[in-house]
């Protein structure tokens, strides 16, 4: 695939072409030369006519061109690179999973990969893809080709679900819809997947993100490590993946809140499946309503965890979803005397420096000592690209906490 136009900065414009940041915005942009159609390949030119890398162009975005390539790999064949960028990926992850214990796992993480505006995440052979670019709509039927050629050495590939977001579909004027494909089997809506050691009914049809939260598997298995004989406490539980691991690790007790009754009923069901039926706490309510109570109850807990849904959707968030971040954090804080508390953000908008100043804040208003035992982060599934570093979206802190 060849370039079928070109795109020419601004002059001072090419700082973070050079930088090798993957996105390009509109406003770095002179002139449109040439006829490029929608998801067509791009040459990316500087104000002294030097070509300095390729992209995919999307008039209608505010990411203007998707960066795909710089200097000398500018000039490779598309689908040969995107091939390889693939099986790199995939064969990366395949190293590090050991099927019997843990057979779901992310893929293809973006810029991360160097797949810029693709997630790809893997449950127990069935793949869920969620496009986030306009190009990827464009170039489907390779995209999918190249991804199962890529997958099939190292996971069973049962069926394809695409899963489009409205946000991202209004952002970059997609219109490919939620749709299912099998490959060796009808896709199914939901399915079992295990996860180290436990096992999982995922909504892969209707569930958050791609169905799971792949993203804290490391940070479950830190609460099995620390649950030993604890009261629990899960605020933002979803389906039970912090529930579940505190339970395999021993805890005394958990109470899991969430405001979504199905995800409730799929945690129970999860409690089942892993002979803790009766067990996994559910329980139906706000946590902006539950903390207050609890706090006029005084109960207390020996661990908290705090992983609510990105309070920031984009920068204007910001100063509002700190005071949510405060306000819950200062209330998980007072229901632990002498304990544990890991707490979260998923905002790329509120990056760790900032989550922290809000924990200390949250502290400080507590009343509570508190210190930093861990930082915390996604797992090696989840590369963040050197030159992105918006791709940092989730963060955390394991805390000791006391009185």
């Amino acid at each position: 695939m060849k370039a079928a136009g070109s795109i020419v900065l601004r002059p001072g414009r090419e700082r973070s072409v050079l930088n090798r940041h993957p996105w390009l915005f509109s406003g770095a942009v002179a002139k449109v030369e040439g006829k490029p159609t929608p998801g067509g390949l791009v040459a990316v030119i500087d104000a002294g006519g030097s070509r300095l890398a390729v992209g995919f162009y999307n008039p209608q975005s505010d990411i203007r061109v998707r960066l795909w390539a710089f200097g000398a790999e500018a000039e490779r064949d598309f689908e040969d690179a995107l091939r390889e960028r693939l099986a790199r990926a995939i064969a990366w992850r395949a190293e590090r999973l050991d099927a019997h214990d843990t057979d779901m796992a992310r893929l293809v993480n973006g810029e991360g990969d160097a797949l810029g505006g693709v997630i790809v995440d893997h449950y127990a052979g069935h793949l869920v893809v969620e496009p986030l670019a306009f190009y990827i709509e464009r170039h489907l039927d390779v995209f999918l080709a190249a991804l199962l050629d890529a997958a099939r050495p190292a996971f069973p590939v049962r069926s394809v679900r695409f899963r489009v977001e409205s946000e991202a579909a209004a952002r970059e004027g997609m219109t490919l819809a939620d749709e299912a494909r099998a490959i060796t089997e009808a896709a199914p809506e939901t399915t079992p997947a295990r996860e180290l050691g436990l096992t999982y009914r995922v909504d892969l049809a209707r569930g958050q993100k791609t169905g799971f939260f792949i993203d804290q598997r490391d940070n479950r298995f830190l609460v099995r490590a620390l649950a030993k004989d604890r009261r629990v406490l899960n605020l933002f539980a979803y389906t039970g993946g912090f529930t579940l691991n505190a339970l395999a690790g021993g805890a005394r007790e958990v109470v899991s809140v969430d405001a979504s009754q199905p995800a409730l009923d799929l945690l129970d069901e999860n409690a089942a499946l892993n002979g803790f039926s009766g067990r996994g706490g559910a329980t139906h309510a706000d946590v902006k309503n539950f903390l207050p109570q609890a706090q006029e109850r005084s109960e207390r807990f020996d661990l908290v965890v705090c992983d609510p849904p990105p309070f920031a959707r984009k920068t204007s968030h910001v100063e509002r979803a700190s005071r949510a971040y405060k306000d819950v954090n200062r209330r998980a804080m007072s229901l632990l005397d002498d304990g544990l508390l890991l707490t979260f953000s998923c905002s790329p908008f509120i990056p760790s420096k900032l989550f922290r100043q809000i924990v200390f804040a949250a502290a400080v208003e507590a009343g509570r000592e508190a210190a930093v035992l861990r930082e915390l982060g996604p797992g090696l599934d989840h590369p963040v690209g050197l030159y992105h570093p918006e791709g940092a979206y989730l963060c955390g802190f394991l805390l000791r906490v006391h009185a």
